[in-house]
């Protein structure tokens, strides 16, 4: 069974598996068979897209699929997986892109763009559970080959000393799960 979030702050909204919100644009429309409530976006279930799909529904994402794309990831990221990607927020880039003094487009241009963008990629379908099970602190092997640490307090250091926080767990996907994060994970040495 599938679980929405349910806001009443500002009018009813639902929040999907894609972590965005549907408003309830009319209410209590009678049936002959029960009542309907209209809302103005389609409601995403968890286990029906890919984490590329997912990732390309929620406007947060925009940079991190820019950069999938950019790098020939996209079509390997649809495949079967399974994949758990830690999936740095639009924000989380333009942090980053700051204190890299890059620009988007270099980033986008940049031979170490697939290198970083693994380093968030962990293969197997791993749940918020099984991260705060590991014994801590944990070091977690990633796509990219080299591996970053998870803390007690769930809180991910990269191979930069860098650190960054889960902001949402367990997106699941058909093809594996997203872990929402704060900050762009980098690699002690770029690939």
């Amino acid at each position: 069974a599938a679980t929405l979030g349910v806001s009443t702050t500002g009018g009813v909204k639902l929040t999907d598996e894609v972590l965005t919100q549907a408003s309830v644009t009319a209410t209590d429309v009678e049936a002959s068979n029960g009542v309907i409530h209209v809302i103005d976006k389609v409601l995403v279930p968890p286990g029906v897209l890919t984490v590329v799909q997912m990732a390309q529904l929620n406007p947060a994402f925009s940079v991190l699929v820019e950069a999938v794309v950019a790098a020939n990831l996209a079509t390997t990221l649809s495949g079967t997986g399974p994949f758990t990607v830690f999936a740095p927020t639009d924000t989380a880039f333009t942090a980053a892109l700051t204190q890299l003094s890059l620009t988007k487009p270099q980033l986008l241009a940049s031979p170490d763009l697939a290198g970083i963008l693994t380093y968030h990629v962990l293969a197997g379908n791993v749940r918020a559970a099984g991260v705060a099970a590991l014994p801590k602190p944990a070091s977690v092997t990633t796509a990219q080959g080299s591996a970053f640490t998870v803390d007690s307090a769930l809180v991910i250091t990269d191979g930069r000393a860098r650190t960054a926080n889960l902001a949402a767990t367990d997106v699941i996907a058909s093809n594996g799960v997203i872990h929402v994060i704060d900050a762009v994970l980098l690699p002690a040495v770029a690939p």
